[in-house]
């Protein structure tokens, strides 16, 4: 029971730590309406600063709308959105992982396999959402040659490192512990939510799968780190040829070929795994815990007997809400 008690602990923890993360995403609006507004914190900082109030407004007004400063806003709100509620989900997780940043240079079995079968599947998938749920990605327009700048260092270096630092590092090795599987299934789930775009949600969750895998194989976050990077590239360029007017063929026929990868890779395993008597996928380090079973029962008990997944749930309606049906 006790063991059962510090299992349900710590998925509230980390849906609550979820909550914080979908709180923060709001903190740029929160920043520029403190400097936009006059308030007394503010005009004191002006006043201090600037000795002459209106002057030190008309200074702030003009950086508040520079495209500089947004987006230099854009990824201090990205860092804190991923780190105050790791450390806070860190410090209340009775299972805490070490080391926290796990970074050894290992594969997983069948190294090129995993990463066709990783690639092909996340991007058969994207295939079929932007197929069918095309209308739900946000048009964004051309971008300058400044934003693209910061948008690549925010999409293909900076979520990739700490949204593995999070989600795989901590959320997902904390869970380990009571039940691999659940573990994968449950982040991989909270991975694809916090994206909000719903024809997102699902490539998410595939890719947030395979990254927990690859985890899991290889009890490091390189490869997860990597796989993100690559992933995050490409869907980068994809939307850079989208926003700049390029035909959607040179999207298709990529995605495609990715179709054509998974195929072949899939096959490929399945045949290796039949010969060699192998699983399709093989923990390289399984642990064995002398622990009491976790039914399905005291899983969903955990998720939906929880305050914390219910006000996520609502805030996470409210933001999608806000993304597309205002």
């Amino acid at each position: 029971d006790a063991y059962r008690r510090r299992f349900r602990h710590d998925v509230r923890t980390i849906i609550f730590g979820s909550l914080l993360m979908l709180m923060c995403v709001y903190a740029d609006d929160l920043i520029l309406l403190l400097l936009n507004s006059e308030n007394i914190f503010t005009d004191t900082v002006l006043k201090l600063i600037y000795g002459d109030l209106e002057k030190g407004r008309q200074t702030l007004n003009a950086a508040v709308s520079s495209p500089l400063f947004i987006n230099i806003l854009s990824i201090i709100v990205q860092l804190i959105m991923l780190f105050i509620p790791a450390v806070v989900t860190r410090k209340l997780l009775k299972s805490k992982p070490t080391p926290l940043f796990p970074l050894k240079a290992e594969l997983p079995e069948r190294p090129l396999a995993f990463i066709g079968i990783t690639f092909g599947s996340c991007y058969t998938v994207n295939l079929f959402c932007s197929l069918l749920f095309g209308s739900f990605y946000p048009n964004i327009g051309a971008l300058s040659i400044t934003d693209s700048v910061f948008e690549f260092i925010s999409i293909v270096i900076i979520a990739p490192i700490c949204e593995e630092f999070v989600f795989r590092g901590i959320f997902f090795r904390s869970l380990e512990s009571y039940d691999r599987r659940f573990a994968i299934i449950l982040t991989a789930i909270i991975f694809g939510l916090m994206h909000r775009n719903p024809a997102a949600i699902i490539n998410a969750v595939v890719f947030g799968i395979f990254a927990a895998v690859s985890c899991a194989e290889t009890g490091s976050l390189l490869m997860g780190i990597l796989l993100h990077m690559t992933n995050n590239a490409i869907a980068f360029t994809a939307s850079s040829l989208l926003n700049t007017g390029e035909s959607a063929i040179l999207l298709v026929l990529p995605l495609s070929l990715f179709m054509l990868i998974t195929v072949f890779s899939s096959f490929a395993l399945i045949v290796d795994c039949r010969v060699t008597g192998r699983r399709i996928i093989a923990f390289s380090h399984p642990t064995a815990y002398n622990t009491p079973r976790i039914y399905v029962s005291h899983k969903l008990a955990a998720i939906f007997f929880n305050p914390w997944t219910w006000l996520f749930a609502a805030l996470l309606a409210y933001s999608i809400w806000l993304l597309y049906l205002r």
